[in-house]
């Protein structure tokens, strides 16, 4: 790149009806980084590995709206609700996903607001390097 800086964006995203807004702040940082321990360094291996596959990051990317039961989810997203089931095993294996009871039904939803943030940053950060490169981030996404 050259020598582009962007400090902030303002990113729209929506599925169906729904609409969220987000801004991202984007700071370089000077502070030392010690190497974590063995056990965090697996931890995250298990995590990215459960998030490198197409479908899983399309569960991730629509739980990051809410709860959402199972028949939502493949409805949505045009996987077969037995391909689901174990695409939502891994991510519960992975600590990414959790399951709620209600009645007949199971709620899906992302852990925590952590893992919410991961995933929104996941799905914004191609967006912002394209568009940042070109200098139109803030041109681009605020025109909505």
């Amino acid at each position: 790149m050259n020598n582009l800086k962007i400090d902030s964006c303002r990113i729209s995203l929506g599925f169906g009806s729904k609409k969220t807004s987000h801004s991202l702040q984007y700071k370089q940082s000077e502070s030392s980084h010690r190497l974590p321990a063995l056990g965090n360094i697996e931890n995250t291996v298990k995590t990215l590995k459960a998030i490198a596959n197409s479908e899983r990051l399309l569960v991730l990317f629509f739980l990051a709206e809410g709860d959402k039961i199972v028949s939502q989810i493949s409805n949505s997203l045009s996987i077969s609700q037995e391909k689901l089931s174990n695409q939502l095993m891994i991510l519960k294996a992975a600590n990414l996903v959790i399951a709620r009871r209600q009645g007949k039904r199971m709620f899906y939803s992302l852990k925590d607001r952590k893992i919410r943030e991961f995933v929104i940053e996941l799905m914004l950060s191609d967006l912002v390097v394209s568009l940042s490169e070109k200098g139109t981030c803030k041109a681009a996404i605020l025109n909505e």
